[in-house]
């Protein structure tokens, strides 16, 4: 090691701080950090309630067919989450093509959204 470099310099180039994690020692022990914009938000409108109360509204009133869908889709995807997207495939003359599709797990349980 020379002169210019500091003590916790290993061969590689690579520093090994105090800090560094241990084996089996979580990056995050705290956990993922709360959403203050998401708490103001349900503060605001009675938990939510009012948002989609305005949404039912939009899709109850509205003269306007775009509204309406994006009502109806918006209350749909939050009350439910989005739909799955179904696939299907065919030949040149419209036959359905027998296929079959390999999702790779995310390694959460109960899947994701």
């Amino acid at each position: 090691m020379s002169a210019n470099e500091p003590a916790n310099r290993t061969k590689s180039g690579k520093g090994k701080e105090a800090t560094q994690f241990k084996p089996g020692q979580s990056g995050n022990p705290n956990g993922r950090p709360k959403n203050p914009f998401g708490e103001l938000i349900r503060a605001k409108t009675n938990n939510g309630e009012e948002i989609v109360d305005k949404a039912l509204s939009v899709l109850r009133t509205s003269r306007k067919n775009a509204e309406i869908l994006h009502a109806a889709e918006w209350l749909r995807d939050t009350g439910w989450h989005k739909p799955i997207q179904g696939v299907r495939a065919v030949d040149d003359e419209g036959n359905d093509i027998p296929m079959v599709l390999f999702v790779p797990s995310t390694g959460q349980k109960g899947g994701s959204k």
